[in-house]
């Protein structure tokens, strides 16, 4: 799964001008959910909603779960050239992908 990563980034189509072809594309920084954070409760069937929202703003077709130091990321990602981006992480922090269709919710 690792190798395919190197097709998609975490850049993605947030905005369209005037009903035209014209789309604005932002490079988005992986979600923090940092371990340190002791409000937070990550038992809750909805913790990962901003990873969705995300993934559906973009119009992503992965959403990908990083451990890294105990603290958990997720990126959204939209292909793109292969062998053209670099992970945001290493293999060894890949704890979960998710990908459109498959385990992504419906967007509601």
């Amino acid at each position: 799964m690792y190798s395919i990563l190197y097709g998609y980034t975490n850049k993605g189509k947030v905005n369209k001008f005037n009903n035209s072809s014209l789309h604005i594309f932002l490079l988005k920084a992986p979600l923090y959910f940092p371990a340190s954070n002791s409000s937070a409760d990550n038992t809750s069937n909805n913790w990962m909603d901003p990873c969705y929202e995300r993934y559906y703003e973009v119009g992503a077709l992965y959403i990908v779960y990083w451990i890294v130091n105990g603290d958990m990321y997720c990126e959204a990602l939209v292909q793109d050239s292969p062998n053209k981006n670099q992970p945001s992480f290493g293999q060894d922090k890949l704890f979960r992908t998710e990908y459109k269709k498959t385990w992504c919710p419906p967007k509601t």
